[in-house]
């Protein structure tokens, strides 16, 4: 009975069917089918005219063309509505006490509504759980099907079904997917896995979007959600041949586009899940090629702690492969990462291995660059003799050798180390030699480093600002065009400087905060240091003292824990003063005090004037004792 009318006389199916076609077309009605697998169940129930409105729920998007319907796809929920759905189920007091647990939650299920559905009915079954050990479980991508299961709700459950309903063909297209773990992939990384050729492999891929268990990204890429990803995987099971296809298939990816950082960028997930499959299967003429192509992008971006990582990895590879030159450059470089990140202990662990083998090879250039990191080591450490010697001795290698890149480096260098020891107009001349030899060779990342030193140059000896703010335009401009973060963020600490300078300290503040964003994403410690240097000068010109003494003392602690000592010994200038202008002379004093005492050992005259001129004023009111 519909409406009143019984339609039990009517006989046979077409004609009740159409009688129900007649009644609905002259009503208002919503009919909702839920679930839909086959059309034609209910195709004969669907008027054709009158002013009914019906809604179709279908896992099948092709179902929606063959009912000429208009797909509306669900997808995921947006992070806050992601939030907003587990607050309702366990409460907004909970949510409020652990907001990062309650977010990483929403993160790890990517905020699929059946998932946090689970999820939320789960904990509020358990109010004393702590949402930082759900977030623990659910991060595991070997257990978090598991969690998401509460009587006759699961994901997995859900998931069984649709792959139940597959034939072989999609099933198998499936499976592979598990490998990519639900990062995005293209057609082409998907044939090769799979061992198809593209076509097919398009077709077979938007069968299963049509199907819900896919989505289409951009114009060529293709994205599984992390717990079908999941779901995928436990299907694959112990498939080691797919996941050497995909590192094989990303190798020659790697080959193909290492002259291009974006091209790179686009795939930049997947490559580095393939270094780290390499390791896993201990694939070690992969893992070693792989890396070694990766390298430049790593150190131009400042993905030096991923960098850190695979080249570990890669130095283990060449030991099991006996192969000693390659674990020297590999040494080498995984010195140079730790070095960029101010781990100056555990880079000269390793330039230090990579010199004895250079030595034992008679790789005198090879020993040469390796020496070089150490000099750099010296130089940041306030070692200048030290810097000078190793520096001085490549420098004699490299001129030896013809080697015009090396030496320009070099050169710049030596004028970095004789700019830090006070000698600017030395160091000027030094610089410029370097910049000529730089523009000759197109060494277009060298010119950034040396227009940055020549525009300090041009601030400490004349306070020339606009030969400064030139010098630094030009180098931001070729730090941009490189996407060089790491020279993008000291060149902006640069004009961060000259717009103090012109008393534009909004401008100032925004150009530190930005530079130290990008230093911060890199991990680079003795660059933070410097820039949270840079924002308490600014606050202090701005007379906001305590913000001022609050980042020098921030800056002073990263220079110590780096044994930076001329860093130190230059923050300590600035915290003294700060520390006085808020009253506390006594504590100015003792700051300044330890100052004189790092500056004397490195024997920096400059320093030791102003540390001297800083404490006349103590020793004269007996602050000191």
């Amino acid at each position: 009975a519909a409406y009143g009318y019984d339609f039990s006389g009517v006989a046979d199916l077409d004609n009740r069917a159409a009688a129900l076609r007649q009644l609905l077309a002259e009503k208002k009605a919503l009919l909702i089918f839920d679930d839909l697998v086959e059309a034609a169940r209910i195709r004969p129930l669907l008027p054709t005219t009158g002013d009914c409105v019906t809604i179709i729920t279908t896992r099948n998007a092709n179902l929606a063309a063959a009912l000429d319907a208009q797909p509306m796809p669900l997808l995921e929920l947006t992070p806050s509505n992601g939030l907003k759905l587990l607050t309702r189920l366990i409460g907004a007091e909970r949510v409020e006490s652990e907001l990062g647990e309650a977010t990483a939650v929403c993160d790890h299920l990517q905020n699929l509504p059946l998932a946090l559905t689970i999820a939320g009915r789960y904990l509020a079954l358990r109010p004393r759980r702590k949402l930082a050990d759900f977030a623990e479980r659910v991060r595991d991508q070997e257990q978090r099907l598991q969690a998401l299961a509460l009587d006759d709700l699961a994901v997995r459950v859900s998931f069984l079904i649709s792959w139940q309903a597959l034939d072989d063909t999609q099933k198998e297209i499936f499976r592979w997917l598990g490998v990519f773990n639900g990062r995005s992939f293209t057609a082409a990384a998907c044939a090769a896995v799979a061992q198809l050729q593209p076509y097919p492999t398009q077709d077979r891929l938007y069968a299963l979007v049509m199907l819900s268990l896919l989505h289409e990204e951009g114009d060529n890429r293709y994205r599984q959600h992390p717990l079908l990803a999941d779901f995928a995987r436990e299907q694959l099971g112990d498939d080691p041949a797919s996941y050497t296809r995909m590192v094989q298939f990303f190798l020659r990816y790697a080959d193909d586009h290492q002259q291009s950082h974006i091209a790179l960028g686009t795939e930049w997930d997947n490559l580095l899940a393939s270094v780290k499959e390499a390791h896993q299967q201990a694939l070690w003429q992969e893992l070693i090629h792989l890396t070694a192509v990766l390298r430049p992008t790593w150190f131009a971006r400042g993905g030096y702690t991923t960098a850190r990582e695979a080249l570990a990895w890669a130095a283990e590879g060449a030991k099991r492969l006996e192969d000693e030159p390659l674990l020297a450059a590999i040494l080498h470089d995984w010195g140079q990462a730790c070095l960029e990140q101010g781990a100056y202990d555990e880079a000269k662990t390793h330039l230090g291995a990579a010199t004895r083998i250079w030595l034992e090879q008679k790789e005198e250039l090879k020993w040469a660059a390796t020496n070089f990191l150490l000099a750099r080591i010296a130089l940041y450490l306030g070692n200048f003799a030290e810097t000078d010697n190793l520096l001085t001795s490549c420098r004699q290698i490299q001129e030896a050798h013809g080697d015009e890149t090396a030496v320009a480096e070099t050169i710049y260098y030596l004028a970095r180390s004789t700019y830090d020891q006070g000698s600017y107009a030395k160091a000027k001349i030094i610089g410029q030699q370097a910049l000529q030899l730089q523009q000759t060779l197109g060494m277009v990342n060298a010119r950034i480093r040396t227009l940055r030193l020549l525009a300090t140059i041009s601030l400490q000896m004349q306070h020339d600002l606009n030969q400064a703010e030139s010098y630094c335009h030009t180098a931001l401009s070729l730090s941009r065009d490189l996407g060089e973060k790491g020279e993008m963020a000291l060149v902006l600490d640069l004009l961060s400087d000259i717009a103090a300078q012109h008393h534009k300290l909004e401008q100032a503040e925004a150009f530190a905060q930005e530079s130290l964003s990008l230093l911060i994403e890199m991990g680079d410690r003795r660059s933070q240091a410097m820039l949270l240097h840079q924002l308490s000068r600014i606050y202090g010109l701005a007379e906001k003292n305590q913000q001022a003494l609050d980042h020098s003392l921030k800056s002073l602690a990263i220079c110590l824990d780096l044994g930076d000592q001329l860093g130190s010994a230059l923050v300590l200038d600035y915290v003294g003063g700060y520390t006085a202008k808020l009253g506390r002379q006594f504590q100015a004093c003792e700051y300044w005090q330890k100052g004189l005492q790092i500056a004397a050992a490195l024997q920096h005259k400059p320093l030791v004037n102003r540390f001297e001129e800083n404490l006349k004023g103590c020793h004269s009111n007996k602050q000191i004792k």
